[in-house]
């Protein structure tokens, strides 16, 4: 064990990883996957530094490996991030309540993490705060940024697909996108039949040449416990279904003109 380990610089350095190249090492990872997969490594790196380089023998069930069993104290003063305090050090031998590399190979290793790096726990127990809110996203680029994903990527996902099926799959997917987005921290849950979901009835009509479907919002309305078409899209509220229909028309009108 190796308790002058105090801080995320001495742990890189300890274990000969260069900290100047964490952006590039994650650099093909998706936004909205880049700052979890980052601060997991680092508490990897820090954890394997305070166990003095030692991996951990997960089938080695006579083995304690033991870890920081954290109080969740709420919201950090000024709601951002999540307050954690120490409730004490747990282990485990045959069965795995944490990450099986966020373990160490006695107690006080587990209680150094927790007195010098709590703030990198919090930093990974908080939901990152949105770029823009819903209000303000009103372009598919701007969705696409939020979830941390690309055209190209969707596109590649269906790869596979007969050309014909692959557009219709491409835009169901983009448009989930949409609704996940806009609804956020409010998203529809089919179990709850209290909540109201919020679905959009279009007239439908053939676009002038014949090329495609044309919509025209014919009404907002929530159901709960029914689900008299398919669940998809559904928003937790009637501003954010009218906002859709509003700057999101195009893209509902392009998958129903894919059939």
């Amino acid at each position: 064990m190796n308790t002058s380990i105090t801080n995320i610089e001495q742990a890189f350095a300890d274990r000969n990883v260069d900290l100047s190249q964490l952006d590039s090492m994650f650099a093909a990872v998706p936004d909205r996957y880049r700052n979890d997969v980052a601060l997991f490594f680092k508490k990897m790196v820090v954890t394997n530094a305070i166990n003095g380089g030692e991996d951990l023998d997960w089938s080695n069930t006579n083995k304690r490996k033991h870890y920081p069993w954290w109080e969740v104290k709420g919201a950090k003063s000024g709601g951002s991030g999540v307050a954690l305090s120490l409730h004490g050090v747990a282990y485990g031998r045959a069965f795995a309540y944490v990450a099986p590399r966020h373990t160490f190979a006695d107690p006080e290793g587990a209680t150094h993490y927790a007195q010098n790096f709590r703030e990198l726990d919090e930093m990974y127990y908080s939901k990152p705060k949105r770029k823009l809110d819903w209000t303000q996203i009103t372009t598919i680029e701007q969705v696409l940024e939020e979830s941390g994903i690309t055209m190209s990527q969707i596109e590649n996902m269906y790869a596979g697909l007969p050309a014909d099926k692959r557009a219709r799959k491409v835009a169901e997917f983009r448009n989930d996108l949409i609704q996940d987005v806009i609804n956020g921290d409010e998203p529809i849950d089919w179990s709850n039949i209290s909540q109201k979901k919020w679905g959009l009835y279009w007239d439908v009509s053939r676009k002038s040449g014949g090329s495609g479907v044309a919509l025209s919002l014919s009404v907002v309305y929530y159901d709960g416990a029914l689900a008299d078409v398919a669940p998809r899209p559904r928003f937790s509220s009637e501003e954010k279904a009218r906002h859709v229909a509003k700057h999101f028309k195009a893209e509902i009108e392009e998958e129903y003109s894919l059939g």
